[in-house]
């Protein structure tokens, strides 16, 4: 496929537009906090955790505000497991 000449690159849309530096770097925060979370992450509790998810017969979730959407949100896809 033939590259576009006149089509700006990635790194020029960031240059010169505030709101893509704004969001670019918004990314880069996030990327480096989800890094140092998985970093911390100890794996062999994580098995342990899904291996008691998967064999339990009931799981209640539960939470208010914020909490409570992504609370949903996980009961919400514990069901499609």
């Amino acid at each position: 496929m033939a590259e576009d000449k006149n089509r700006a690159t990635p790194e020029e849309i960031i240059e010169e537009a505030p709101k893509c530096q704004t969001l670019h770097a918004s990314m880069e925060i996030l990327t480096k906090h989800i890094e140092q979370a998985l970093s911390e992450l100890d794996l062999n509790s994580v098995s342990e955790m899904l291996d008691e998810i998967l064999g339990a017969k009931n799981i209640f979730v539960m939470g208010t505000g914020r909490s409570g959407l992504v609370g949903k949100a996980f009961a919400t896809r514990l069901m499609h497991l």
